[in-house]
Order: C-alpha cells, then sequence, then structure tokens
C-alpha cells in the first residue's frame, strides 16, 4: 500500500471507500499495461478495509506479505500465512531484515 502520512490517511475514509478507491486505482494502471501489487499483512489491511479478508477484488494484483510480529517465524516460507484480502497465497514473503555497508533490505522468500 502507498506509504501514508498525516495528510494522507487511509483512516480519512470509511474501509469502503478505501477499496473503491484502491480498485479504480489499479484498474487504471492494469488498464495501462501496468502491473500492480501492494505490501500488507493482516494488521494494516485490516486497519484500512475494516477487515484482513475485505476488498478480495484486488486479489489479481501481486501480494508482497510483510508478516506482523505475530505472523512472523523468520523462515522462508508461506507456514503462518493466512489469507488477506482475497489471496490464498502471496507472491512472496519479507521475512527477514539485514544491513550491509550501512543499507538495509530486506531478504525474500519467493516460493519455486
Amino acid at each position: 500500500m502507498a506509504q501514508v502520512n498525516s495528510s494522507c490517511s487511509w483512516d480519512r475514509y470509511s474501509a469502503q471507500d478505501n477499496c473503491v478507491y484502491v480498485r479504480s486505482l489499479f484498474k487504471m494502471l492494469n488498464d495501462r499495461g501496468l502491473k500492480t501489487g501492494v505490501i500488507a499483512n493482516k494488521v494494516s489491511w485490516a486497519s484500512i478495509f475494516g477487515l484482513d479478508t475485505a476488498c478480495p477484488e484486488i486479489k489479481d494484483s501481486l501480494l508482497a506479505w510483510l508478516p506482523s510480529s505475530y505472523e512472523q517465524n523468520k523462515l522462508p516460507n508461506f507456514d503462518h500465512y493466512s489469507q488477506i484480502g482475497g489471496w490464498i497465497q502471496p507472491f512472496c514473503k519479507y521475512y527477514a531484515m539485514k544491513s550491509v555497508c550501512g543499507r538495509t533490505y530486506f531478504v525474500n522468500y519467493y516460493p519455486q
């Protein structure tokens, strides 16, 4: 999901309005031949869309799963994943953070 700040916050709108906005944004981008995706976990999804399984209509986009602390097993697998929105399985999982030369990055898992 887009990074938000106090002047542009998801909680300024209803869960339904947020879903309508994301659906229309993704449709516009897809119609122009662009791929769409989100980075989310159950907690962030529910805070934006009301329920962790809400707004399933955008499931054709890619889901990069960034597990919340209670979902994270820090292993390269989807073992603790449960449905977010309409995604039965994510595209990838961010399962660890590493630092090299002062730069921090996510370590990702992509199933074969």
